[in-house]
């Protein structure tokens, strides 16, 4: 079993108790400080965390774009 970690834009991960990657992603959104910018989800491999998805908000001065996760 994988630990997840979470990141805010380019903050240092932080790990999460999550098991799913799903339960990373909603740990990830609530986790988030500030409103458009982007989250990671990550595994760590090896000595590195990659990352495994990531919610990118389009539009930052738009509060009503909603961000959309991307699996890697």
């Amino acid at each position: 079993m994988s630990t997840f970690f979470i990141r805010e834009a380019n903050t240092d991960w932080q790990a999460t108790s999550a098991k799913t990657l799903a339960g990373a992603k909603r740990a990830a959104s609530s986790a988030q400080m500030f409103q458009g910018t982007d989250i990671f989800v990550g595994i760590q491999c090896g000595d590195e965390i990659r990352v495994v998805s990531q919610k990118l908000h389009p539009d930052a001065l738009n509060m009503a774009s909603k961000g959309r996760w991307e699996d890697r």
